[in-house]
């Protein structure tokens, strides 16, 4: 449009155009103005700055006098992409003065089609530049968008993703806007939170504190950090929450964030952290010495205590870091002494101790210690520690409390033996003023025969009262000198039933319920008898002579508790006699057992019944429980220790009718009492013996060792000065001195306490007959044993040779030998341990109750132990062995209660070293040919007696040990003895 106006223009411009074509009409033709146009059209159309330049390099040469080599360079140069579109003028310039080498000069025509291409260029080239320069804009801004987005879009993605708690409150106090998390951390809806106050779902006593912060944010314009109050779930359940709460534009934004967990895990701190400094100030302000050390002796942890203590001990002052090898160096002794005790702690033993430090009182300390292991939370030992506490002044304080109450005691006893005292007194003075009247009168000469015999009578009635009378006393202090029997309770009640009636009279019915089996028992039973005859006559007088006396036996299993006395296991045989009397006053119940204690009348009982009752139930292993209400009758329970059942065999032996005679044996008597001397010696006169007197057992022991044929038996008093004369009766045991013992004594805590030691007993007083009969059953006694020592030696030495194989020994050879050969042909000693053995050993060290129980076995050099509890040795020397002595009386149980005051044991190396032996019972082992191979023995390092039980259990279980030699006998099919282990 534009070059049409240039064409047709004005008047004066058309004439200008006309003559200059007129001028140029040779050159210019109609052809290439149609080019000109084609071009400028063409370029009016691009966008593309590769195609302008093309454009003008393939058109441009053709149409005008252009190189085409300079014009490449002056368009490549002008369109470079980093300069702006330049104006057509400068086009037209640089095409005019660059193309230098033109093939002719322009025409003005030329120059002016030119002037229009170039306009057309530059125009398009402008065009194109504005194209180039939006799409850059656009890029860039594509670019920034791209950059951006991101960080826009940043917030809403946090708000959308926040865990905490996020929201807006407007003035009023209500929510705008609520993050999810509202709902993840609290269970409420955004609807829900912005449908009500923020203070809605406040705690109440967090309301106050939370109006004040809200003020300060909307009101006052200051930002709140880290207020904390609890807010409600869904659930109901209180949450707290920490704010920060920031105004802005009338408004509020808030985060929080829900700190209950930290504020637990913050108050739970709190708590340790005072609980560490309660048990800190504990720590250090005890009086236990307190002490924590590792592996490597270092010193943990230490209290005050145990500073000083360590201060007053070595002069050291401890801390926490120290080594203890550090602070003992050069205290050797002490220090090897405490590393090791920490060293067991280390090594994972728990233990305790007490442990005596200081030279004497006052400095001299006592102290209980206890050592525990220290582990860590995975149960890992770390280390040890040690408790220690001070009980000197407990000690001093318990020694002054022992002494106390053994002064109450003896104050007690004093009094008991005022009251005991005026009883027998009173009781003797009765017995003695019969005797003395009795004698007075006989000596009247004119007293016929009569009333001489009459007189004798009274005074020998009166001496068996006193007799009965001291047995009672006896019997109540458990001294009494039992000779036990195995019995079947239920045949003795039965025989005493009918006595029972006539005492009671016929007033009272006796009602008798007895077992159909057998219940045995092992004790005495004529202090059975009297112990029932007491009950019954007591039972009668508590009816006053009417009504029922029930006598009921029974096996029970233990006994029950009663008051203070517990509960005892075993089997028992237990004798019920109850009464349908008035009963017993609560306040008497405790004294009814007390001697001369009674509540009848002067002269209805002496108060000694029940006393020897309760000192026979005693002094057998048992028991007496008494159960009363008043008004409803009384019920007395004498508990015995069930004992096996005998074996059968043996003929009663029938009852003398005449007096045995002496016959001129001699009897050697032991009597220290010069007026018993000679009472003795008329007696055995009497009786038809011959006697040799002595005044010790030692004088006796040296007549019977120097030549034992002359007498027949020794009759002997048990206490005398020295040697006692049970002591006499078992050395001569020990020397095979073969002599029948018979002993008497009118108490004896010895025979008191040794109802089993097997020798024939005569209670003082007795009277003649009992002193014959006795003494002809001990001689018989020994005749045959004579008679049976022949038949037995044969068919001993004829067992050894049949049995084992090995030809027998003359007798004259020792009955040692004899033993050693059946012990050697067992194969025995030396073997392996066996778990029946070892069953017994420990059954054994239960029931007795001690540490140390063996099976020993005894040969001509050593004792060795084929089972063992609590000892490590395997054998010792035969010289240092108590069951060598035991196996000398292979009939009994030898008891040691002290071998520190046994002269045969205060030298032994087992005694004054260890295992430093103090008590030993050993029951012999004594086998199917009457050998005695060893012991079943049971130790201990403190005195003391074996119980009637015990002694049952110790006798039961050897014979279990027996079973199994005599089955090892049996394994070896009697053969020969061997050279090496069967």
């Amino acid at each position: 449009m534009q070059w049409r106006q240039v064409w047709r223009g004005s008047p004066k411009g058309a004439s200008v155009r006309r003559s200059g074509c007129n001028r140029v009409d040779a050159t210019v033709t109609q052809e290439r103005l149609l080019q000109v146009l084609d071009v400028v059209s063409t370029l009016a159309g691009l966008d593309n700055v590769d195609d302008l330049v093309q454009l003008s390099l393939n058109r441009l040469p053709r149409i005008l006098p252009l190189d085409p080599s300079a014009l490449s360079l002056i368009v490549h140069r002008l369109v470079q992409p980093d300069q702006d579109a330049p104006s057509a003028q400068q086009i037209e310039q640089a095409l005019c003065t660059g193309a230098t080498p033109h093939k002719r000069a322009f025409t003005p025509h030329e120059r002016e089609l030119l002037h229009h291409v170039c306009v057309a260029m530059g125009a398009a080239l402008a065009r194109i530049g504005q194209a180039r320069a939006g799409n850059a804009l656009r890029e860039r801004v594509a670019k920034l968008e791209q950059r951006c987005a991101p960080r826009a879009l940043a917030p809403d993605r946090a708000w959308a993703v926040s865990l905490e708690p996020l929201c807006i409150i407007d003035a009023n106090g209500y929510v705008e806007l609520a993050n999810p998390a509202w709902q993840t951390v609290l269970g409420w809806t955004e609807a829900q939170v912005c449908s009500q106050p923020f203070t809605a779902f406040v705690h109440r006593d967090d309301l106050a504190a939370t109006q004040a912060a809200w003020i300060k944010a909307s009101e006052q314009g200051q930002a709140v950090v880290r207020f904390e109050n609890r807010y409600r779930t869904s659930g109901g359940v209180w949450r707290w929450l920490s704010w920060v709460a920031v105004p802005e534009d009338g408004k509020v934004y808030c985060a929080a964030r829900d700190v209950t967990d930290e504020k637990l895990q913050r108050e739970a701190l709190i708590l340790r952290t005072r609980e560490r400094d309660v048990l800190a100030a504990v720590f250090q302000a005890t009086d236990l010495l307190l002490q924590v050390i590792d592996a490597d002796y270092r010193f943990l942890a230490i209290n005050q205590a145990s500073v000083d203590d360590y201060w007053r001990l070595f002069q050291r002052r401890v801390a926490v870091g120290d080594r203890l090898t550090d602070v003992l160096a050069d205290r050797p002794e002490q220090l090897q002494a405490a590393l090791a005790l920490w060293d067991r702690a280390l090594g994972g033993e728990a233990f305790s101790l007490q442990q005596t430090s200081g030279q004497a009182p006052p400095e001299q300390r006592t102290c209980e210690m206890r050592f525990e292991i220290l582990r860590d939370h995975d149960g890992k030992q770390i280390g040890a520690f040690l408790t220690s506490l001070d009980v000197t002044e407990w000690h001093m304080q318990q020694q002054a409390l022992v002494e106390t109450q053994e002064a109450l005691r003896q104050s007690q006893k004093l009094e008991a033996i005022g009251q005991l005292t005026g009883g027998v007194a009173h009781d003797f003075n009765n017995v003695l003023a019969v005797i003395k009247s009795s004698i007075e009168l006989l000596r009247r000469v004119q007293l016929g025969d009569e009333r001489r015999q009459r007189f004798m009578d009274s005074i020998s009635s009166a001496v068996t009262r006193g007799a009965r009378l001291t047995g009672q006393l006896l019997a109540f202090a458990r001294r009494q000198a039992l000779q036990p029997a195995v019995f079947d309770v239920g045949n003795s009640t039965r025989a005493i039933g009918e006595m029972i009636g006539s005492l009671t009279g016929v007033g009272v019915e006796v009602v008798l319920d007895l077992p159909d089996q057998a219940c045995f028992v092992n004790a005495d039973q004529s202090q059975f008898d009297t112990a029932l005859v007491n009950l019954a006559v007591n039972a009668r007088d508590a009816m006053q002579s009417r009504g029922t006396l029930s006598v009921k036996v029974e096996s029970v299993d233990g006994l029950p508790q009663h008051g203070l006395q517990p509960a005892i296991g075993g089997t028992f045989v237990a004798v019920s006699l109850h009464d349908t009397g008035a009963g017993i006053a609560p306040e008497n119940l405790e004294k009814i057992f007390e001697p001369f204690f009674t509540t009848k009348g002067v002269g209805h009982g002496t108060g000694l019944g029940l006393s020897q009752v309760f000192g026979f139930a005693r002094q057998s292993g048992g028991d007496v429980r008494v159960a009363s209400t008043p008004g409803a009758g009384t019920t007395f329970t004498l508990y015995l220790p069930c004992a096996p059942q005998p074996l059968a065999g043996g003929s009663t032996p029938s009852v003398q009718h005449t007096l045995p005679g002496g016959g001129g044996l001699r009897i050697l008597a032991v009597e220290d009492n010069p007026e018993l001397r000679a009472m003795v010696e008329s007696s055995l006169h009497e009786l038809g013996y011959a006697t040799t007197i002595v005044t010790s057992a030692e004088q006796a022991l040296a007549l019977l060792r120097d030549d034992p044929e002359p007498y027949a038996a020794v009759f002997s008093d048990v206490v005398l000065p020295g040697m006692t004369g049970i002591d006499l009766g078992r050395a001569l045991a020990r020397l095979q001195i073969d002599i029948p013992v018979v002993l008497t004594s009118g108490y004896s805590h010895v025979l008191a306490q040794e109802s089993d030691h097997g020798f024939l007993l005569l209670p003082k007083p007795y009277a003649l007959d009992d002193l014959a009969r006795l003494l002809h059953e001990a001689v018989l006694r020994r005749d045959r044993a004579a008679s049976v020592a022949k038949v037995s030696t044969t068919h001993a030495m004829t067992l050894v040779e049949t049995v084992f194989g090995q030809p027998a020994r003359a007798p004259d050879e020792g009955v040692e030998r004899v033993r050693l050969a059946e012990l050697a042909a067992l194969h025995i000693m030396d073997t392996e341990e066996e778990a029946a053995y070892d069953e017994l050993t420990h059954l054994a060290s239960a029931f007795c109750q001690t540490p140390i129980a063996l099976v020993s076995l005894v040969d001509d050099e050593r004792q060795w132990f084929k089972a063992r509890v609590g000892l490590q040795a395997r054998e010792t020397p035969r010289e240092h062995a108590f069951c060598a002595y035991a196996i000398e009386q292979p009939e009994q149980i030898m008891q040691v209660v002290d071998a520190t005051l046994d002269a045969r044991f205060v030298g032994n190396p087992l005694v004054t070293g260890d295992p430093g032996i103090r008590f030993y019972a050993g029951a012999p082992l004594v086998t199917s040919t009457g050998q005695a191979l060893g012991t079943l023995c049971v130790i201990d390092t403190e005195p003391r007696k074996l119980t009637v039980h015990q002694l049952d259990a110790l006798r039961l279980l050897a014979a279990s040990v027996i079973e199994r030699l005599e089955a090892r006998r049996v394994a070896l099919n009697l053969g020969a003895p061997r050279d090496s282990e069967p």
